[in-house]
């Protein structure tokens, strides 16, 4: 799991204007980032919960940044269910954090849980690239020694790669078997 400190900590640094716009709520659990070539963490996503939508995981994305010679993780954006745009045409939505609140980029889920098959889609500047599956693997150490994760003797996490091949391991409470009977539904749909 994402430690709950280094949760509290990010969490607390949001301007309460973006909280309130978005009747957020911290949910359980998020995912970190790791880029493809250096395994260095890139990014850690908070779950939340926006404007009383509970039926699935909305998103914090926080980046790293030096702050007066220390890292710091600063608010990146906002992912939500929320179409503040009148664009139909996705299941969520990715927003710039300050007041503009710009649309980044969409998101297609594709209820696919199959090893190597595409899990959602994105769509950003015009074009579409893709989230791929990867199972369960072992946890880098990077993200091992990380502060912002307690690992409670845990080796493997589920993750998902990115078109980039950036990882983004999961810390959201996933059981083995839960994964498995995802694995197993989604096989059974194609």
């Amino acid at each position: 799991m994402l430690a709950q400190k280094f949760i509290h900590e990010l969490y607390n640094s949001l301007d309460k204007d973006l909280i309130d716009f978005w009747d957020m709520e911290l949910g359980i659990g998020g995912v970190v980032r790791t880029e493809a070539k250096t395994h260095n963490i890139s990014a850690v996503y908070l779950i939340i919960k926006t404007l009383g939508y509970f039926e699935s995981n909305e998103w914090l994305k926080f980046t790293p940044s030096m702050v007066n010679g220390e890292q710091k993780f600063l608010i990146d954006s906002v992912y939500s269910k929320q179409n503040l745009y009148d664009d139909l045409s996705a299941d969520e939505y990715r927003y710039s954090p300050d007041e503009n609140r710009d649309l980044i980029a969409t998101y297609k889920y594709l209820g696919r849980w199959v090893i190597g098959e595409p899990l959602a889609s994105q769509k950003k500047n015009g074009k579409e690239t893709h989230y791929f599956y990867g199972g369960y693997e072992n946890i880098p150490d990077s993200v091992k020694n990380f502060e912002g994760v307690e690992l409670n003797g845990e080796t493997e996490t589920v993750f998902w790669s990115d078109s980039d091949g950036d990882k983004h391991w999961s810390f959201l409470g996933t059981t083995r078997d839960e994964v498995r009977q995802l694995e197993n539904f989604s096989m059974q749909q194609f």
